[in-house]
């Protein structure tokens, strides 16, 4: 993605990238990144990499072709699997630490562990699927949508959950098996003169699902645009953008976006919308 994507918003091979870190004093901060480094994860080895994501590399890439929008979606989860792999690590050091048991709330720690361990089951119910499409050629079990933008110097892959936190809370601590949660899959993408979010979802969650995407399909430009700032500051924990844009767009609101993201991680009941837009009235 870096080729067609990242590199198309860098400025002297660096972009800003959004990022949480919990031992800071907000957890959220801007970060200037070098573009072999922005939105990385480590998954699979270099070879293995180009061979399954080669299609997506492509400086001709399809957009609307229903395999390129499986492998976008399955690399956001793997990228989203390998983050809880990483963040079911730092929690259970944390439980285990005398210094940081003093430091932090242990029941905190342990509930989020354990909301942590259900997401992994739930993204290995995903990932699952998208392999079988992708290397059995199964049926079509998502729907996806290309919906065009005026271009926005702003890059994503994500997953996005229709379940509120609280929502999650209560299914991971209770002993039914509500597998799977309702997710979205979410690429942001500029390309050339354009943005394009590409949203799916798996087929059986359409009726909670599909009504959030009709909206953005309805929507005129003005509106689809704060629906995307929405989704960035409310949904999205890392996202890329231009050093232009983070000059101009973030850096006069800096403290008030990271009190936005800072605020929606910490909160059990979502919130769809803010009065604040990150692209300007």
């Amino acid at each position: 993605q870096k080729k067609n994507f990242i590199k198309e918003i860098s400025e002297n091979n660096h972009v800003y990238e959004v990022r949480f870190d919990f031992f800071t004093k907000h957890g959220f901060s801007f970060k200037s990144i070098g573009v072999n480094d922005s939105l990385t994860f480590k998954g699979f080895c270099s070879r293995h990499d180009n061979t399954i994501f080669k299609e997506i590399e492509d400086a001709d890439t399809d957009f609307e072709d229903y395999n390129t929008q499986l492998l976008l979606s399955y690399r956001a989860f793997l990228n989203e699997q390998r983050k809880k792999e990483v963040n079911i690590d730092w929690l259970t050091r944390c439980l285990q630490s005398n210094i940081v048991r003093d430091l932090i709330n242990m029941d905190y720690i342990e509930d989020l562990l354990e909301e942590t361990k259900y997401g992994i089951k739930d993204n290995e119910f995903y990932i699952k699927l998208f392999e079988e499409e992708l290397f059995n050629k199964l049926e079509n079990r998502f729907s996806f949508y290309t919906i065009s933008l005026p271009r926005i110097e702003v890059c994503t892959s994500a997953t996005l959950t229709h379940e509120t936190p609280l929502e999650i809370y209560n299914i991971a601590h209770s002993e039914k098996d509500n597998h799977p949660l309702n997710q979205y899959f979410i690429n942001l993408l500029p390309f050339h003169d354009k943005s394009l979010m590409i949203i799916g979802f798996y087929k059986p969650s359409h009726k909670y699902c599909y009504p959030y995407i009709e909206e953005l399909i309805q929507a005129d430009a003005k509106q689809r645009i704060k629906k995307v700032s929405d989704i960035l500051l409310l949904y999205i924990e890392t996202w890329a953008c231009s050093p232009s844009f983070f000059k101009t767009k973030i850096k006069p609101d800096e403290e008030k976006i990271i009190k936005i993201l800072d605020k929606t991680v910490f909160e059990n009941f979502r919130q769809y919308e803010t009065s604040f837009n990150l692209f300007g009235n």
